[in-house]
């Protein structure tokens, strides 16, 4: 049987710049030491809160940092909340560090993330479901438990054919939340393995913020009826985002785009640089027409890619009144005074996943968890 899943599913607009800046990204590595531990710590506490709080974990990005990076206990929130945090970002240590060229997703790979990440929470962690399981507000019904390990031979047999790191990344990622091999954690485990891939193949891995759940969700939804464009076209999105904010690393005028740039894209932007003729103020009270100058402006720079993909801008102005030279920063907030702004502090965009319980929930009630 033919795997449903090809180019044409990925938009080619997009593609091509994903390729180009792959391309790129080669040519820079190796990477300076310091900017790849940056980057890495940065991904790690993107990835586990996202992923998390899809899946309704309550803990914010910056209580989630306190946990990872200074081990505290935040108070009003349960011991699952903080395992889900500690093993979530012990999950991605465990795929940064193991990814190679020849590495192949298999049935020890996944049991071994899924047993990372569900380490503490469930008694069940590292080993498939022998239940049925339902996943609500989702049309569709994860397979019988005895067919699990048959489906998942079949799935791994298939990744080893599709040569394309994103489109086997894309399949890969969906027909583990299709088979709901677990009875919780699949959402986690599926991303953990998609970014496997990715990183694998020299790919950054990806973030899927959690705003972006219902998109995320509704692609599922048509890829369980073997329609791959939608979401062939979020984790494309997530690529695009994190290789522009790798190659910003260390060329920050990749993170800048000029005002004039985005008032021939957008009629929102076009708004705002009509209104930033009308209040040019003197330099001495503006912002640095330069990239290299933005970072000591205040500025928190987005990489432009993400202009690129997406219809609406979320524009910020550092304190229009005081603008001479406009540069624009996209739906990311200014970081702290004391902290200096770099490429390197903007937060990637993270994931979702699908969660179950058993059949053996309570009577009347059909078992469940957030997809």
């Amino acid at each position: 049987m033919p795997i449903p899943i090809s180019s044409a599913d990925l938009p080619p607009v997009i593609r091509q710049r994903v390729d180009a800046n792959h391309r790129a990204l080669r040519e820079r590595r190796p990477l300076p030491r310091d900017v790849v531990a940056r980057l890495r710590e940065q991904l790690r506490v993107a990835h586990t809160y996202h992923s998390n709080a899809i899946e309704g974990n309550t803990l914010t990005l910056k209580e989630t940092r306190l946990i990872l990076e200074q081990g505290v206990t935040i108070g009003g929130k349960s011991l699952r909340e903080h395992l889900e945090a500690t093993n979530n970002a012990q999950g991605f240590d465990w795929i940064w560090d193991h990814a190679k060229p020849a590495l192949r997703i298999d049935h020890t790979t996944v049991r071994g993330l899924h047993e990372i990440v569900s380490r503490g929470i469930l008694t069940s962690a590292g080993r498939y479901r022998t239940e049925q399981v339902w996943i609500t507000g989702a049309a569709h019904i994860p397979p019988p438990a005895l067919e699990v390990v048959p489906l998942l031979d079949a799935l791994f047999a298939e990744l080893r054919g599709i040569r394309d790191p994103v489109l086997r990344m894309t399949y890969g990622h969906h027909r583990l939340a299709f088979i709901h091999p677990f009875l919780d954690g699949n959402g986690r485990t599926a991303r953990l393995a998609a970014n496997l891939v990715l990183l694998s193949a020299g790919y950054p891995p990806v973030v899927l913020r959690v705003q972006d759940r219902g998109r995320y969700y509704r692609a599922l939804d048509e890829a369980d009826r073997g329609r791959y464009a939608a979401l062939g076209g979020v984790l494309l999105r997530a690529v695009d985002e994190s290789l522009t904010l790798y190659l910003a690393a260390v060329e920050p005028e990749r993170a800048l785009v000029p005002l004039k740039t985005l008032a021939r894209r957008s009629p929102y932007a076009a708004h705002w640089a009509s209104t930033a003729r009308a209040v040019r103020m003197p330099a001495r009270y503006g912002i640095p027409a330069s990239p290299s100058s933005a970072a000591t402006a205040g500025l928190s720079p987005l990489p432009v890619a993400l202009l690129k993909s997406t219809s609406r801008l979320s524009v910020c102005f550092a304190r229009l009144t005081q603008i001479s030279a406009i540069w624009v920063v996209i739906g990311v907030s200014p970081p702290p005074p004391a902290v200096a702004s770099t490429p390197s502090a903007i937060v990637g965009r993270v994931g979702s996943s699908r969660r179950a319980s058993s059949a053996r929930a309570p009577s009347g009630a059909r078992a469940a968890a957030s997809r």
